[in-house]
């Protein structure tokens, strides 16, 4: 390697020592800079450095110097992320059910290893609780990114399903493939889910779980996608499902008090208007897809809440309270 590139390779490798060794509670020494570039197998001397620091400063990167009896010390002022933040992508990281506990840890790993060796303890957090139940399935990252392509392709996907840890089958009792026309991914709940299209249920979008799918395939076969999928807005859909259950779209009204505002502005939105009516209550319309999981949000409310309509989602409200009750009697 010719002096200029060596001069040329040795500012990055400086560089990477710094952004891994350093920061501001831990400045380096041109003695150890030197002794951590020959470990990775760059020897130098401290001439070198200092016309390696220099490229680095011309090149725009904030290396500070401060001067501590008897040497200079320096580290990497600017990083991509602050470990306040890294810590809130590994607490996200760990905190998704969708991701395995192997692929979890590799993850953490990574966004450590970008904190620099003395942050990165930091990030493992061991007095952190997280209380969620880790999938087993190590294809999740590849199937998003497979359905992605399905859809810049304008491609329908197969795939087999599993429910309560075994294949779905058909009337035959063999395993039934699921053919589907994508049209986005939600993260909902730690959970991905394939939204789109199927034949099995038309003029409508319905959801399955990616961690859930087996042996996912993008045949040479165009989507078929109604108006209903041309018009999937991704926020909208995740205001109107519950837990990932979908249904019938239907405009509900709804009366509640203000207590439960942040509620149903969590649930769907800015829907609620300023001022309340005359009696105190506050008149409230959301787009739903009307689900048992929907009439068991709504179940949350013990009082000062109530659906006001359309009459048939009334009428469903009463008979799945109904059914509740019916459980209970001796």
């Amino acid at each position: 390697m010719s002096k200029a590139n060596f001069q040329r390779v040795l500012a990055l490798k400086l560089y990477e020592v710094l952004y891994q060794e350093s920061d501001e509670e831990h400045g380096l020494s041109l003695a150890e800079m030197r002794e951590a570039l020959t470990r990775r197998g760059y020897p130098c001397d401290v001439r070198t450095i200092r016309l390696a620091l220099q490229a680095l400063w011309q090149a725009g990167y904030d290396i500070q110097r401060e001067f501590h009896h008897p040497r200079n010390l320096y580290w990497l002022l600017d990083r991509p992320f602050d470990v306040a933040e890294l810590q809130i992508l590994a607490d996200a990281v760990r905190s998704a059910t969708c991701i395995t506990e192997k692929k979890t840890g590799q993850l953490v790993e990574k966004l450590a290893q970008m904190a620099g060796r003395h942050c990165a303890r930091v990030l493992e957090q061991k007095h952190r609780v997280y209380s969620v139940q880790k999938s087993r399935n190590e294809n999740i990252f590849r199937f998003t990114d497979q359905l992605h392509q399905a859809i810049e392709a304008d491609r329908q996907v197969a795939f087999f399903y599993l429910r309560n840890r075994r294949l779905r089958c058909g009337a035959d009792g063999a395993p039934r493939q699921y053919r589907v026309s994508p049209v986005g991914t939600v993260f909902n709940d730690g959970f991905y889910y394939l939204v789109g299209e199927s034949e099995d249920h038309p003029g409508r979008l319905v959801s399955y779980r990616v961690d859930r799918m087996q042996q996912l395939e993008i045949p040479p076969v165009p989507r078929a996608l109604t108006e209903v999928g041309h018009r999937f807005s991704k926020e909208q859909y995740k205001r109107r499902v519950f837990s990932m259950y979908t249904g019938t779209p239907t405009r509900v009204v709804f009366r509640i008090q203000p207590e439960w505002i942040d509620a149903v502005t969590d649930a769907f939105g800015p829907v609620v208007p300023r001022r309340p009516e005359p009696d105190g209550w506050y008149r409230v319309e959301a787009d739903v897809d009307i689900s048992p999981t929907f009439f068991a949000w709504c179940c949350h409310f013990t009082h000062g809440f109530r659906i006001e309509g359309p009459e048939p989602v009334v009428q469903q409200m009463r008979e799945h309270l109904q059914s509740l009750m019916d459980q209970y009697e001796t």
